[in-house]
C-alpha cells in the first residue's frame, strides 16, 4: 500500500471538505423553497381549490389540511405561502383559505381555521378593487 504525502493528504481532505460543504450548502437552499419571509412553512396539503368569481372579481377558495395542532403563527406562514402561489398562478380579487385537520370533512365547517386575503379583508367586498390590486387588501386570519 503506497502512502500519500502529506501535501496531497491535505489537499484531498480540502477536497473532502468542500464538497460536503457544497452538499449541506444545496440542501439548505432547497428547504428554503418552503420558506415565506424568512420563517418555515409547516407542512400542509391544497386539498381542493375553487374558483367562486362572480361578475369581474376573481375569488378563490382553497381547502387546507394541516398536520397536527398549528397555531396562529403556523396558519399564518401558510396562508401566506398559499397566497404567494395564487399570486403566481394568475391575479385575483380575493383569496380564501380554510384550515381542516387530515380526515376532517373538507365539505362541512373549517375545523382549524379561515385567512382571507380581500379589500379590506373582507371576502364579499371583492369587487371593490381591480384584479391583481393587493395593495388594498388585508389578510384576515381566525384560527378556532
Amino acid at each position: 500500500m503506497r502512502r500519500l504525502s502529506s501535501a496531497k493528504a491535505t489537499t484531498l481532505l480540502a477536497l473532502a471538505a468542500s464538497l460536503v460543504v457544497l452538499g449541506l450548502t444545496a440542501c439548505s437552499e432547497a428547504d428554503n423553497d418552503t420558506q415565506t419571509e424568512g420563517a418555515s412553512v409547516p407542512e400542509y396539503e391544497v386539498a381542493t381549490v375553487e374558483d367562486l368569481s362572480f361578475g369581474a372579481a376573481v375569488r378563490t377558495q382553497y381547502r387546507v389540511t394541516v398536520p397536527g395542532e398549528p397555531g396562529e403563527a403556523e396558519l399564518r406562514a401558510i396562508a401566506e405561502d398559499v397566497i404567494a402561489k395564487a399570486k403566481a398562478e394568475k391575479p385575483f380579487n380575493a383569496v380564501s383559505i380554510g384550515f381542516y385537520g387530515p380526515g376532517d370533512d373538507l365539505n362541512s365547517a373549517y375545523t382549524l381555521g379561515v385567512a382571507e386575503l380581500a379589500p379590506g379583508g373582507d371576502w364579499s367586498a371583492a369587487d371593490t378593487v381591480e384584479t391583481g390590486d393587493y395593495d388594498s387588501m388585508e389578510l384576515k386570519l381566525e384560527v378556532y
